[in-house]
């Protein structure tokens, strides 16, 4: 969860770069709420509610941020009935009746439901109850895909796209556009306990982070002549170096998933 203030600092760099138009978004879990805010036009309002966190110690970060409910309280405060969303915008929930992940087009949901699915993107089972919209229940869907690019895959008219993820993972989804995607491991140490980390001196740290990173690749990219190449250049030195990569983020995503379907199942 911590590790959404490095996408914050990224998505910063995103909008003040003039060069490349983000055309559509797909999120999971936190991320969610993080490009909400940016499809919203709220990314300085997330940027200050990341900002004022100050959670010292894990269980302090789960007392009082997930069991609690302060996860819950920011997806409310982020959204706003009147919102338009500037681009596409999907997330990935837990149906927990169907027992399966579903892709969520936040720009087609209808106002009234948009806050009960940003909130079910952050309902992180078992910790949490699930959230009921329109009927249905859902939870936090990146136990069964973390990094949810299905979505862009058969879009139309998209030139790149950007991966935003931290455990050095690069999916072997087909991509029938042929648009080339570019995996960016946006942490700065592969350590898993700044997934939990939420004091005011690493979130900064964090946001600065992922600010700078964002900056530099993008600046990397729009001089290249070639972003095709870049992008292969850039994976590859990804892949040759994925022990930078937080695995134990991938590994609890499966776990949870496990662990849920049984209590779920019931």
């Amino acid at each position: 969860m911590a590790k959404g203030a490095y996408q914050i600092g990224f998505c910063k760099a995103l909008s003040e770069n003039a060069h490349f138009e983000v055309k559509a978004i797909s999120a999971a879990s936190i991320g969610t709420l993080n490009g909400y805010a940016f499809a919203a036009g709220r990314s300085e309002q997330a940027e200050e509610i990341w900002r004022s966190l100050d959670f010292k110690g894990c269980k302090k970060m789960y007392d009082k941020f997930l069991k609690s409910g302060g996860i819950m309280s920011i997806a409310e405060s982020i959204h706003g009935r009147s919102d338009e969303l500037k681009c596409f915008l999907s997330t990935v929930c837990w149906s927990a009746g169907e027992k399966k992940a579903q892709y969520i087009r936040l720009d087609k949901t209808p106002p009234q439901y948009r806050a009960g699915f940003l909130k079910a993107s952050v309902a992180v089972p078992p910790i949490m109850h699930s959230v009921t919209v329109n009927g249905k229940s859902y939870y936090d869907g990146a136990a069964a895909d973390n990094t949810p690019i299905r979505p862009l895959l058969k879009m139309r008219g998209l030139d790149m796209i950007l991966a935003l993820q931290f455990d050095g993972y690069i999916s072997k989804k087909s991509n029938d556009r042929g648009v080339p995607i570019m995996y960016v491991n946006l942490q700065e140490k592969p350590i898993f306990s700044d997934s939990f980390d939420l004091q005011r001196d690493s979130v900064a740290k964090m946001i600065e982070y992922g600010y700078r990173e964002g900056r530099g690749i993008l600046e990397r990219l729009e001089k290249s002549e070639n972003i095709s190449a870049e992008i292969v250049r850039a994976n590859a030195a990804l892949k040759e170096n994925r022990r930078t990569g937080d695995h134990i983020v991938r590994r609890l995503n499966r776990l949870t998933r496990i662990i849920s379907e049984r209590e779920m199942a019931e």
